[in-house]
């Protein structure tokens, strides 16, 4: 008998053994829990990037069938609703003036602090794109920011257009950490995914805006709120201030995107401006006149070279040149009055 329960004494664990035990237990199962998620958000990073890539390209096919890119539709659309994605323009291709009275598009915003910018969803519709495109992988809409000079925005009686686009637009890319480094000061768009924690976007199932961040690089990238729509031009593309930045953005350039969809054509080279190597006529006293020329094609100046020159025996000679990618003229004329 007192050998069986010393064997039962040995076999026993102690309350100190049960509590390392359990403890142990928690943390493993803690761990693979941790791993679970991890493995989920990055999955869904990866979905957010995809269709970033794909959103990207169909707005590259928009430019390149409109000449211009879209304005955003209103972020406050519910994913089933009619017009969910629609920037609702009007007959001629124009965006509606989001900041007029007349034809308002409610939902859809313009900067108090940046008046060149726009904000709200992607236009799905007017680009082609299923429903599920306009939502990141988490479930919320992508923000879609653009400087309207790129769009079909109307504006004092002109309509805006890729080619009127600004060569450096107003959007300011950083990334933050001991220092804050510029990537671009140029950005003609930003799309913006407010990534698993979805601070201050809104979800395809709303018309109302999550709660915004206490992170001030977050801060950067949200609308504001909709009764006060104060986004300025600098968004946050990388932050590792704080555990808490996990916003996804993807930008281009307006020469990214002529470059990327071989948009050349779409930016011709102006009569006047800087860089343009401009020749001059009449033992160079009067500056020759050119017109708008397409990209690869040459302009024929309006002013002929000085007949009386012995060079010319009074024949009349215009110089010439050839417009260079990115509406630039190529360095000095084919054909100049020198």
């Amino acid at each position: 008998m007192k050998n069986i329960l010393k064997k039962n004494k040995q076999r026993a664990f102690s309350l100190v053994e049960l509590a390392i035990v359990i403890t142990i237990i928690s943390v493993f199962i803690a761990g693979v829990m941790n791993v679970g998620v991890g493995v989920t958000n990055n999955s869904k990073v990866t979905v957010t990037k995809n269709k970033m890539n794909e959103i990207y390209k169909a707005l590259g096919n928009y430019a390149a069938a409109h000449g211009r890119f879209p304005c955003p539709a209103p972020v406050t659309n519910i994913k089933g609703d009619a017009n969910y994605g629609n920037n609702q323009t009007n007959g001629l291709g124009s965006c509606f003036d989001i900041t007029s009275n007349a034809g308002v598009v409610t939902g859809a915003y313009s900067s108090t602090t940046a008046n060149t910018l726009m904000y709200g969803m992607i236009p799905v519709q007017n680009l082609k794109l299923s429903s599920e495109m306009a939502e990141d992988g988490f479930g919320t809409k992508f923000g879609y920011v653009i400087d309207r000079r790129f769009t079909g925005f109307n504006e004092n009686g002109n309509s805006n257009n890729f080619k009127n686009g600004p060569e450096s637009s107003v959007i300011t890319i950083n990334e933050v950490g001991s220092t804050t480094e510029t990537v671009t000061n140029g950005a003609a768009f930003v799309i913006v995914s407010y990534g698993a924690n979805k601070k201050g976007g809104f979800n395809a199932s709303a018309s109302t805006q999550n709660g915004r961040s206490a992170d001030t690089d977050e801060l950067s990238n949200d609308l504001g709120t909709t009764a006060s729509p104060n986004f300025d031009a600098t968004f946050v593309s990388l932050s590792d201030k704080s555990d808490v930045f996990d916003d996804i953005l993807f930008y281009k350039t307006k020469k990214n995107i002529m470059t990327d969809f071989n948009l050349l054509s779409l930016v011709p080279c102006q009569p006047t401006g800087t860089n343009y190597n401009d020749v001059y006529v009449d033992n160079s006293t009067t500056l020759a006149a050119w017109l708008e020329t397409d990209y690869g094609q040459v302009a024929v100046s309006s002013l002929p070279c000085d007949r009386s020159a012995t060079n010319y025996n009074g024949t009349v000679v215009y110089p010439t040149k050839k417009c260079g990618p990115f509406g630039v003229w190529q360095a000095g004329s084919i054909d100049s009055c020198q």
